[in-house]
């Protein structure tokens, strides 16, 4: 049974996409992408973007990041202006730029960003070198696309990220994540994803503070409560359902998690989400 509607946007031969966003989109139901991570830059555009359960106003010039998984929706009052940046798993898996998966995984806690008018001009000459390297077929053309892929990430990075980040972590911080979202937040056990990791699960606590600023513990229920929620407000499934496909044993245990970290029960959540 498929809990959530699901829309691509690039071909199943594809792993990576730039296109302008399109003007006539006005209104969306919510729905999920597989297996890729989406910027959309939009320097016009007035309206609501609802990612998961939470709802944005669109306030150009404005970035939003999807990560795999997550449920959007549109809901636009004027004509929009902007980008729509794809990139699949296998695209920044087969780089040869090994910077490139941690520079995504830096997005994990960032879904709009604000951009001051200052960087504007820098950040969509990015998008349109971006997108011309992308139409014209040429020998280097994916080292140019990196290049100027990892060029967007880093500057917006910058604006979205303040305190210093200490390199030696980066990659083991990409593979707890990689872990976390492979297994959806069903196995939250920390010493789990340590011993995958083969680190002390203080080490993996200590990874985590230094780059997000919270403990192992917090992102890997951050996860579970994320999906949970995804759940709860675009599936049909029971409570008792999504407490069995995230993991919990008892349905009166998901209930105690979901009103700890949400501060409501599933069921007040479903109905007023």
């Amino acid at each position: 049974m498929q809990a959530f509607k699901i829309k691509e946007k690039i071909g199943l031969d594809k792993t990576f996409k730039i296109a302008p966003f399109r003007k006539h989109i006005r209104h969306t139901e919510p729905h999920k992408h597989k297996n890729y991570f989406e910027v959309i830059f939009l320097w016009k555009g007035d309206g609501i973007h609802q990612i998961d359960s939470a709802r944005y106003p669109i306030a150009a010039p404005v970035i939003f990041i999807l990560k795999k998984d997550q449920i959007h929706a549109w809901d636009m009052v004027s004509e929009p202006e902007g980008f729509v940046l794809i990139v699949k798993d296998e695209f920044i898996n087969h780089s040869k730029d090994t910077e490139l998966k941690a520079l995504f995984h830096l997005f994990w806690r960032i879904e709009q960003l604000p951009l001051q008018h200052d960087v504007l001009h820098t950040i969509r000459t990015l998008f349109e070198s971006l997108y011309n390297a992308y139409l014209q077929e040429q020998r280097f053309q994916n080292l140019i696309i990196e290049g100027l892929l990892k060029s967007i990430l880093g500057t917006l990075l910058q604006e979205g990220f303040k305190q210093d980040l200490d390199n030696r972590y980066l990659d083991l911080y990409t593979l707890f994540i990689d872990q976390i979202a492979a297994h959806k937040g069903t196995n939250r056990n920390i010493s789990f994803y340590a011993e995958k990791l083969n680190i002390p699960s203080k080490a993996l606590n200590d990874i985590c503070k230094n780059i997000t600023g919270k403990t192992a513990k917090k992102m890997i229920e951050a996860f579970t409560l994320s999906e949970a929620k995804r759940y709860l407000q675009f599936s049909n499934l029971t409570i008792s359902e999504i407490a069995f496909r995230l993991q919990f044993n008892d349905p009166s245990y998901f209930v105690k998690f979901f009103k700890k970290h949400a501060g409501v029960t599933p069921h007040h959540f479903r109905a007023f989400p």
